[in-house]
């Protein structure tokens, strides 16, 4: 007896034949794909390395020989909201509103950090796979010092925000340092001269520690 295919069913084998080769090759496509969309830009702007240079000394106090560095750019979930720390004086709005829209948007997607910094210490960046992870044994403490002599502890920094003519700079900067040691804090800053310096606005800077 003679079997017959439904009349959708012949359409769609007509169609599995015809596309087959291009849905394989898209679903060859699609880890590259993701791997384009997914991973971080490439950081090269030379202003916010030249603010990165004047801030990260400012962590000396807790310090070792060595720095290193996550990799990739990040905002501190632990900071309070940046307007709750820096919050914006009477007669300053127009001035700084831009330059916190521009954090917030610099910081929307993580972006990849180069060896472009001009600090007296050596450094390491390190992926933020491979970070330092605490723990109450000191096992990760050992494995961390033979991996990155020198060192104590990592920091992460997050993309800079300006305002539109790049005379104002805003970035967070945190570090962890042990088994419940770690914390966080902004930088506000203004280019006078051609040169960064630390600008004071009433306020304050709000930080975290633990």
């Amino acid at each position: 007896m003679e079997r017959f295919m439904p009349l959708w069913g012949q359409h769609l084998t007509a169609l599995t034949s015809k596309f087959a080769p291009v849905l394989l090759l898209s679903l060859a496509t699609l880890p590259l794909l993701a791997q384009q969309t997914t991973a971080p830009e490439l950081y090269r702007d030379a202003d916010a390395y030249a603010v990165y240079s004047l801030v990260l000394p400012q962590e000396e106090g807790w310090q070792g020989q060595r720095l290193v560095i996550r990799e990739t750019t990040g905002t501190d979930p632990n900071l309070l909201p940046l307007q709750k720390c820096i919050p914006l004086p009477d007669g300053s709005k127009q001035e700084l509103q831009p330059l916190y829209d521009n954090f917030e948007q610099a910081n929307r997607q993580s972006k990849t950090l180069l060896p472009m910094l001009t600090i007296a210490k050596p450094y390491d960046l390190v992926p933020e796979s491979r970070v330092y992870v605490a723990d109450v044994t000191g096992d990760a403490d050992k494995a961390w010092e033979v991996q990155h002599p020198g060192a104590f502890g990592y920091l992460w920094v997050s993309a800079v925000g300006f305002n539109s003519d790049r005379t104002l700079a805003l970035v967070s900067v945190s570090h962890v340092c042990g088994n419940m040691c770690a914390g966080g804090h902004y930088y506000l800053l203004r280019k006078q001269n051609g040169k960064w310096q630390s600008a004071e606005f009433r306020g304050g800077q709000c930080q975290w520690v633990s």
